[in-house]
């Protein structure tokens, strides 16, 4: 059996009009590397209330639980077609210490919604790759729980190897940008329909988005950076892990739901290979 990547962060639930739906970018990722042949592995924390267990299990995804008094909630409102974000409540930090001993992964993606992990997870596997989004460690609220973006300690970077995230994460902010970059040996910043761009060693690539009618957005983010990340720990080829990102994430947005069906995969990687690369 070959090595497992290991998800660490938050699952969660997103609270919306008709009751809770399953949330956290781990959620969407490990199933979607599970379905293209990967092992998976899930670190998260989450309470006794937490209504989507099956759903990992289902889908061949492990998981490994610090146990929480309740789950991560968040809740979107929405007032003239802008999203205002707030959490609800949180479960718990997750650290090194909460890693076991007999798990030896290939490779540990970090996956924050809610600045929920300890950097120190690095150090237990200081010979792997090491990769993360950046999202969730660029949130804060208030007292009532309301979301916003701002700065963190940039230096708690440093360590990493790779790093995704979307101009919508950083607010477009060409600072916030380059702190990432000039840290983080290899980065790559998702611009949605606008494509992609890779970062490597003070290099700048773009790469176009493969188009397709837009249906439904919801986990394309978090399907791409998974995807770039399992083709570029079995290839060890950023401009081909690039290309087979853009393949998967375009089969995300193209459908109503959480795809299932990736049979066309290959073929629509090897056609944007042929034409952009």
């Amino acid at each position: 059996m070959k090595a497992p990547i290991l998800f660490v962060g938050h699952a969660c639930h997103d609270k919306t009009p008709t009751g809770f739906k399953l949330g956290g970018t781990v959620s969407y990722a490990a199933a979607f590397a599970n379905a293209i042949g990967e092992q998976t592995v899930v670190l998260t924390s989450i309470g006794p209330d937490f209504l989507f267990e099956d759903n990992f299990t289902d889908a061949g995804v492990q998981l490994q639980i610090v146990p929480a008094k309740q789950t991560t909630v968040f809740d979107n409102r929405y007032r003239d077609a802008i999203r205002q974000q707030y959490i609800l409540q949180r479960a718990e930090k997750i650290s090194k210490s909460n890693i076991p001993e007999e798990l030896q992964p290939a490779i540990i993606f970090l996956c924050p919604i809610a600045d929920e992990i300890n950097l120190n997870i690095i150090s237990a596997y200081p010979d792997i790759l090491h990769a993360c989004t950046i999202q969730g460690f660029l949130r804060s609220w208030d007292e009532q729980g309301k979301v916003s973006a701002t700065a963190m300690q940039w230096d708690r970077l440093s360590g990493l190897d790779l790093a995704i995230f979307s101009i919508d994460d950083v607010e477009g902010n060409p600072v916030w940008i380059e702190e990432i970059t000039s840290r983080i040996p290899i980065c790559v910043l998702t611009k949605g329909a606008a494509g992609a761009q890779l970062y490597e060693q003070g290099h700048v690539r773009s790469f176009p988005s493969w188009s397709v009618e837009e249906v439904d957005p919801t986990g394309a983010g978090d399907v791409f950076a998974t995807a770039f990340l399992c083709h570029y720990k079995n290839t060890a080829n950023l401009t081909l892990s690039m290309a087979y990102a853009h393949a998967a994430a375009s089969m995300v947005v193209e459908v109503d739901g959480v795809r299932n069906d990736w049979e066309e995969l290959p073929s629509r990687y090897h056609k944007y290979c042929e034409k952009h690369i």
